[in-house]
Order: C-alpha cells, then structure tokens, then sequence
C-alpha cells in the first residue's frame, strides 16, 4: 500500500498478518484530501478514468449505478466522496466561484455531484438536493456542471459526492473524470436592445419609458458573454425576449423580532413575531410568483386578503382568508424562499413574514419579491443563441409592456435584465379588398 501516491478520496481495505497458520485481518480507511491551490481559471483534475491504485479503491471508473427507479445497484461502484480544501490563504488564494465539472463517456450515463460543508450542511448539487423527485437530465448529453457563487469568499473544508445515477452500461467500464475551477469573479454577460422601422434602419436603443412610433417596430435584442478561460459552458445556450404585462412588487423591509419563536408555522395569534406586506390587483388565473430573500432561513405564508376597513393596513389575522395560498419553510439556512400559486378569483394576497430566532439579528434586512405578470414570450433565432427579433405589428394592437431579455447559458446560470414601461405605436392601415366595388353616383 503507497499512501504517499494514493489517489485523492476515501480508501478502504484491510490489511493482513499471516504466521504459519495464524491469519488476522485489520480494516482501515483513510481519505486523501484534494486541496485547491491553482490560479484562477486553472482546471485542476479530481479524477480521471482509472485512478493509479486500483486496490482496495479504484477512483476513476464506475460499472453500476444508483437507479433511482429500481433501488439501488452497487456492482462495484456508483457513490464515492471526496474532501476538498480550498485554502484560507487571503489575499494570496481567495476565491469567489467555484466550477464542478463531471465528463464521462456514453451518452445515457448521468453523473450528478453535490458539495457539501463538513457539517453535512448541502451547498449546491446538479440534482434538485432537497428531496425531490430525482430527474437526470444533465447539463449535456455527456457532461454536467456546476456553477457556485455565493456572492462570498468560499475558501473553506467540503465534501464532494459524486453519483451515478444512470448507467449506459455500453463499456464494461466508463471513465469518468472530475474537474474544478476557481474564480475571484465572472463578468456579467451584456444585452443590446434596440428597434429598427421601415424607415428608419439604424438601430435605436430602447430605454426605460420609452415610447416608440413606426411603421413595423422590430425589436431586436443581442447578448454578449465575455470569453472565460477553461470555461466554455460560459456561453450562450438561449435566450428569451418577453413582453410582460400585469402585477409586479418588490420592497426592501426590516425582520420582525421573533419572540424566541424556533418553530414553524407560527400561530396566526402571535402577531408580535412576524409581519404581513399586501399587493393588490392579482386577477384570476394568473400565476403568482412570491419569493422572499434574507441572509439565512426566511419563511412566509400567502394568504388572500380582505381590507374590511379600507384603510390599506392588515390590522389583525381576521382580516384574513384562513387558507393559505402558498407556504413556504424548506428548513437549512438557504437565504432564499420562492413559490408560485394559481389565483382562481380576483384578490389582495396578504404575506406573512417570518425570520427564526436561532438566526435573527436586529435591523436585520430582507427582499419581497411579488410576480403575477403575464408574458408573450419570443425565442431565439435559430442557430443564434443570443438572438432574439420580434416585429411589434404582428400584435396588431398599440400596447406598453415591461421587456424582458432572458440569457440561459450551458451551466445553472441565467441572466435577465428588464426594461419597463416601454409604449409600441405602429402605423395601422385599412385592408382593401379589390373585388369588391362601390358604385359612383354624380348628383
């Protein structure tokens, strides 16, 4: 047994003291710890087909898998975990962003990775990660990424899980080979909006406000992404043009002082330990998308909301419809909680806002985010990603929409950008139909 040269993982076997007749065995296990210490956008490799110690750990190939649909199979392989140190080296190695690349060789094979903290606490993971339905659709046909960027410095101990939950089973053995990247930033991808006219063919910028006259008002919107070394899924995968339309509301407010109160629902009686915000003007059959962001472990109720006073205030829980709409408390200390709900009538929606004591801190700050808008929505030109063209006309009516321009690149990142409150007037004219005549009559 080299450890010296081992491969980086957890190893296990045992080790065996034969004299003359007498044989013992001792199990023992060790991990090797993968340590990040390249410059930024160095790849640095994890694993790569056959690890060189092929006995008792074998790091690099797997000949079975997990089947989330019938149990487990373990031929062999399918889990293997791996430490990693990214070294708290300030300023000399601090980074930001993290990239986790999984490549193997068949398509059908899936491999997922989840990295977790050394507490068992999940960080991010190409699966859904909190115990849903598991769905293996990779980030390519033989690849998958991930992309973490907790707005923070991320030196720190991890684990790193690597499964394979699909196996194509076409090689007796698949190579599978794991990556990683640093960053200390990436530079954020940049859109041109501009509309061209019949008669006007420069391209004109579209702002905010805007209110726009022509004949065939044709938007047309352009991406760019700035080229990221070692980082190709960096790039266009497509992007969407939308015309919104209806309820929108965002507000930045204060969390309430929760009363010591650690568990979750709280009662609708204890209005000390939380607040509500209300937004009217949700109509029936929108779709209601409520997302609360916080430093740690948000919750909140939706409820619908009647202001009996008409004084624009919840002043107390009967003021409410007791049935809730939507809640959300998936536990952890993720900083972001979202959902959506259909509305079946016209309505107000009164959000209950909740911050755990074991987390809260005064004058501490959090984001509501209320979304009920409808969207048109335009894709890309074919074989241009980045691309999106629509001629306003084809509306047939004058109409002020908020844009929205949507880049979804070749990772888990997505980028927006909006632009409201822009007015479309085009120049309408009467169909005339030849065939048919009107008589002439001189007076």
């Amino acid at each position: 047994m080299d450890v010296g040269n081992a491969d980086y993982g957890i190893h296990q076997g045992v080790i065996a003291f034969i004299k003359g007749s007498y044989f013992h065995q001792v199990p023992y296990s060790y991990m090797v710890v993968f340590e990040v210490d390249a410059a930024e956008g160095d790849i640095m490799t994890l694993i790569d087909g056959a690890g060189s110690e092929l006995t008792p750990y074998d790091s690099g190939v797997w000949s079975a898998s997990f089947d989330i649909n019938a149990g487990i199979r373990q031929d062999g392989g399918g889990h293997k975990t791996f430490a990693i140190e990214i070294p708290d080296d300030y300023p000399t190695l601090s980074r930001s962003i993290l990239v986790l690349r999984a490549e193997w060789e068949n398509a059908g094979t899936v491999v997922d990775m989840s990295l977790r903290r050394t507490t068992n606490h999940l960080v991010i993971s190409t699966d859904d990660g909190w115990g849903g339905p598991y769905n293996p659709t990779p980030t390519e046909s033989t690849k998958n990424i991930i992309v973490w960027d907790p707005g923070s410095l991320i030196n720190g101990s991890y684990y790193l899980d690597v499964s394979v939950h699909s196996f194509n089973a076409s090689d007796a053995y698949e190579d599978i080979k794991i990556t990683l990247l640093c960053y200390e930033d990436l530079p954020t991808p940049s859109v041109d909006v501009n509309y061209i006219t019949t008669l006007r063919s420069i391209p004109t910028a579209i702002q905010d406000g805007d209110t726009i006259v022509g004949d065939h008002i044709e938007i047309q919107s352009t991406w760019t992404i700035p080229t990221i070394t070692n980082f190709p899924e960096y790039s266009a995968n497509s992007s969407i043009l939308s015309f919104l339309q209806g309820v929108y509301y965002e507000n930045t407010g204060t969390n309430t002082d929760p009363q010591g109160w650690n568990a979750w629902p709280i009662p609708l009686t204890e209005v000390d330990a939380y607040h509500w915000e209300t937004v009217d003007g949700i109509k029936a059959g929108d779709s209601v998308y409520v997302e609360l962001q916080s430093d740690a472990d948000p919750s909140f109720d939706v409820y619908e909301w009647v202001d009996g006073n008409l004084d624009g205030q919840v002043q107390n829980y009967p003021e409410i419809i007791d049935v809730v709409l939507l809640s959300r408390d998936l536990l952890g200390h993720r900083g972001t909680e979202s959902g959506s709900f259909i509305a079946d009538h016209d309505m107000s929606i009164a959000i209950r806002i909740f911050r755990w004591a074991y987390v809260y801190t005064a004058d501490e700050e959090y984001t509501l985010i209320v979304d009920a808008r409808s969207s048109f929505d335009v894709d890309n030109e074919a074989f241009s990603p980045e691309y999106c063209e629509f001629d306003t006309y084809d509306y047939s009516i004058n109409f002020n929409r908020t844009l929205k321009l949507i880049l979804k690149t070749f990772t888990d990142l997505e980028f927006s950008v909006e632009i409201g409150n822009v007015s479309f007037n085009n120049f309408f004219v009467d169909t005339i139909d030849p065939t048919i005549s009107t008589p002439w009559y001189i007076l």
